[in-house]
């Protein structure tokens, strides 16, 4: 909990005005019996088209590696298998539903399965919006991983959309401030509150996070009163 304050001395008057944070419990002041609450939810967090790496990547039995060539030619092998497909109307905006795979055998003999890692299919939805073209080849230097028995590769090239997320809402005594709908506006609450001197009421400030890409939204508790 955080409380910002600041002291109105004009003409006499000792207005307070406290800014809110977090979320947390606010203790109405001895002789104060009303406060003049200003709310907001938070805004949206629109979308945004990002850069889109796609890691490319097998496993091999740990401690039998193939050579930097045999992991290159295991990525150009993924490549080749389904650079077509993922790039049906590039650069143009598309689906895209996977993950993809190939079977490839590295120069220990071993036959290995490349897929994608990490970057797009984590969870649910297994479907994205994408941009941009993908290589059908490259000459590469994979990270290979001697002890864990994987490698893997970053191939650039596309750009995937992270959808808006709507925002979240403040709330204290009762009222709520909704947060933003997606390409909406936040909602707001300005209402003149009875309180008691002594008695706690707790409030929440409204905050949204997206991580991929990082972006937050806040919204806002002001509270002014005058102390008797």
């Amino acid at each position: 909990m955080a409380i910002q304050q600041m002291f109105l001395g004009v003409g006499g008057s000792n207005e307070v005005v406290e800014t809110l944070s977090g979320s947390g419990n606010w203790t109405a002041p001895a002789g104060v019996t009303s406060v003049d609450l200003v709310m907001l939810g938070t805004e949206d967090l629109p979308e945004v088209w990002m850069n889109q790496l796609m890691q490319v990547r097998f496993d091999f039995t740990p401690g039998n590696p193939p050579s930097t060539s045999s992991a290159n030619d295991a990525i150009n092998a993924w490549l080749s298998t389904n650079a077509g497909a993922i790039n049906v109307n590039a650069p143009n905006q598309r689906a895209l539903t996977g993950p993809f795979t190939a079977t490839h055998t590295i120069d220990t003999g071993e036959t290995v399965t490349v897929t994608e890692g990490l970057i797009f299919y984590a969870g649910n939805p297994t479907t994205y919006q994408i941009k941009g073209t993908l290589p059908s080849s490259g000459t590469y230097s994979p990270t290979i991983s001697n002890g864990g028995g994987a490698s893997f590769q970053y191939v650039s090239g596309l750009t995937s959309l992270s959808v808006g997320i709507a925002g979240s809402p403040s709330t204290m005594f009762g009222y709520t401030a909704n947060g933003a709908s997606v390409g909406g506006s936040a909602g707001s609450v300005t209402q003149t509150v009875s309180v008691t001197p002594g008695t706690s009421y707790s409030y929440v400030v409204g905050y949204k996070v997206n991580y991929v890409p990082y972006r937050t939204a806040t919204g806002s508790i002001q509270l002014t009163y005058t102390p008797s």
